[in-house]
């Protein structure tokens, strides 16, 4: 398993790893899209055997972060 930063070629994994699940925020791949590009947020990927299989998704601001979904993929 590996955490790293998102990256543009995972936002529709994203987008159907949040949708997978009913208590979700229900972000879609635009909204992902607009985070990853935003400076004061963070989108990290855990990345099992290759592909994403779960997220978090935090706003920084200043020494703080504020944490907004941390989603898995169904097993």
């Amino acid at each position: 398993m590996i955490v790293r930063k998102a990256r543009p070629e995972d936002l529709d994994a994203l987008a159907e790893i949040e949708a997978s699940q009913p208590s979700s925020a229900g972000w879609t791949k635009t909204q992902f899209a607009a985070e990853l590009a935003r400076e004061n947020s963070l989108l990290l990927v855990c990345e099992l055997d290759g592909r994403p299989a779960g997220l978090l998704a935090a706003w920084l601001v200043g020494t703080e972060a504020q944490l907004f979904t941390v989603t898995v993929a169904p097993a």
